[in-house]
């Protein structure tokens, strides 16, 4: 392989990682964050909710009810930190906050 192939190839795979939003999940201390349950996130869920609900979700990712929104938790966490989401921004930090805790320190309905 010359050099030149070897960085484009590199470059290729850095490209397809960052536009299948491979974002890590920020660092956050459960023993010390407040951590409300998911039947309280109403505000956070209202930034989520207009594309990530119904049938055909972005990337099949739901945030319209605790099962689905679990199970994306941590992806919807790192994309939220990194300022990925919600597109157009606009949320709060304080309910980018909210969503982060409940996403990383156990996810209680």
């Amino acid at each position: 392989m010359t050099s030149h192939s070897a960085l484009f190839t590199t470059l290729a795979f850095a490209l397809t990682a960052a536009a299948c939003g491979d974002a890590e999940p920020p660092a956050v201390d459960c023993a010390t964050a407040d951590v409300k349950p998911f039947s309280q996130l109403g505000e956070v869920m209202g930034y989520c909710t207009p594309c990530h609900s119904g049938s055909n979700p972005p990337e099949g990712v739901r945030f319209d009810n605790y099962a689905d929104a679990a199970a994306d938790a941590a992806r919807g966490a790192a994309e939220i930190a990194d300022g990925e989401m919600p597109q157009g921004g606009g949320m709060p930090e304080s309910a980018q906050q909210a969503f982060i805790h409940w996403a990383l320190c156990g996810k209680p309905e």
